[in-house]
């Protein structure tokens, strides 16, 4: 499903990183892509899960990736907390600001970052929903979430 965008004024860009619906088979999706966001200076980024009422040894990651070339090589920014299969609703915040403070190491991106983790000094011109689910009863698991975005210039 194509991300759903709506732009006000010029200012800021709210996106529909991941539209509200119920996953329930373990697997990695990678969410469609955002493009075109050079312009933009700020990326705040809105977890909701609405639905997490199954096993506690269910769980399900998710992160924010970018891009730099077009789509090519994808580099984690933001990894939400963990949400458990019996955790429930919540919600979880994340603020990615390249312009704010500046970095004092570099940053490794072969892999991930630990859950509960943010980035805030990359941001490509692509960002994406990145979501891990894991059922190791092979039981009913099942949790329904949405990923909403606001960019700032």
């Amino acid at each position: 499903m194509a991300a759903a965008l709506t732009d006000n004024q010029g200012v800021a860009r709210a996106v529909t990183l991941r539209a509200s619906s119920a996953v329930a088979a373990a697997g990695t999706v990678n969410e469609t892509a955002v493009t075109n966001l050079g312009a933009y200076k700020q990326l705040q980024v809105l977890l909701d899960v609405t639905a997490a009422a199954t096993d506690v040894n269910d769980t399900l990651d998710v992160y924010i990736d970018t891009s730099i070339d077009g789509g090519t090589t994808w580099n984690n920014i933001i990894h939400f907390n963990q949400a458990l299969g019996n955790g429930g609703a919540k919600q979880f915040w994340a603020t990615v600001d390249p312009g704010g403070a500046p970095g004092t190491a570099t940053i490794a991106v072969a892999t991930d970052a630990a859950a509960a983790v943010v980035r805030p000094s990359m941001f490509g011109d692509q960002v994406r929903v990145r979501h891990v689910t894991v059922d190791p009863t092979g039981a009913n698991m099942s949790f329904t979430f949405s990923v909403l975005a606001l960019l700032k210039r």
